[in-house]
């Protein structure tokens, strides 16, 4: 089931990844090459940022001025974009964004909002980015193995696609784990195709161990959904040092890659 949540043009992308520095360290992808109207970068951050908001009490409900903290670095170094992040569950929900809140519990978000970042964080995870020339829209895809399994590629193409061309839609995947770095059980693969039975494609074996190409699953979900025009990022984040790794770095550090998308105003609006 599809889950809106409502909040509220040329696109821009961004990935940043967070170190154990107060500092964004930019590791851009120079290699990709975005339409015009659009741009790319990378960050690296040096913890989780958490927006949970509880109205209630006007109080954070978890690791506030953190976030208070990480959006105001990440503001500074992107100009006049304001950044909307997510509370992110590892589900299939899907955010509209109209405006800059402070509460989104999603995994996915989309906005035709100029100058609004969309931004997911990973570490070894798949984040995807979408962006629409023709309804001048974007997108943003925080993947893991639970949202590739719930299907919340699946989910954000469904709204990023109604009513326009396919053939302007484009998938931007981010640096995530690589196939050979990310070793998996037995059950996981049993329990991965018996919901995805193509998914068996997806995985190797060697000896007792089983390997997922979670970034080859994502391809193929984008493609199921008609996009043509996708765009890979090769970097592993557990073999490169300089990009996040849950798995390298455990429970250690809570540093993150931030993913984030915004569209300019168009000649249009100005």
């Amino acid at each position: 089931m599809l889950v809106l949540n409502e909040i509220c043009g040329t696109a821009m992308a961004v990935n940043i990844a967070i170190s154990s520095t107060s500092t964004l360290d930019d590791i851009t992808n120079k290699v990709w090459s975005l339409p015009r109207g659009f741009g790319f970068c990378q960050f690296t951050l040096p913890r989780t940022p958490m927006t949970c908001f509880h109205f209630s009490n006007n109080r954070f409900w978890k690791n506030g001025p953190t976030a208070r903290t990480m959006l105001q670095m990440i503001d500074q170094n992107l100009d006049d974009i304001s950044v909307q992040l997510m509370q992110q569950t590892h589900g299939n929900t899907v955010a509209t964004v109209r405006h800059r809140a402070w509460h989104i519990r999603a995994d996915a978000m989309h906005t035709q909002c100029p100058n609004l970042g969309l931004a997911a964080y990973t570490a070894d995870c798949v984040p995807v980015m979408l962006t629409d020339h023709s309804q001048r829209r974007v997108a943003i895809v925080h993947a893991g193995w639970r949202g590739l399994y719930q299907n919340i590629i699946t989910q954000a193409c469904a709204a990023m696609l109604d009513h326009t061309d396919h053939d302007a839609v484009s998938a931007w995947i981010g640096p995530s784990i690589c196939q050979p770095c990310y070793q998996v059980s037995q059950s996981f693969v049993q329990s991965f195709v018996a919901a995805h039975p193509y998914a068996i494609d997806f995985f190797t074996f060697h000896e007792s161990h089983a390997y997922f190409d979670c970034v080859g699953f994502a391809q193929q979900q984008l493609k199921d959904c008609g996009i043509k025009s996708i765009h890979t990022d090769p970097r592993c984040t557990y073999e490169n040092p300089s990009i996040p790794s849950h798995r390298r770095q455990g429970h250690t550090s809570s540093a993150r890659l931030l993913s984030v998308i915004w569209l300019k105003p168009s000649h249009r609006s100005l």
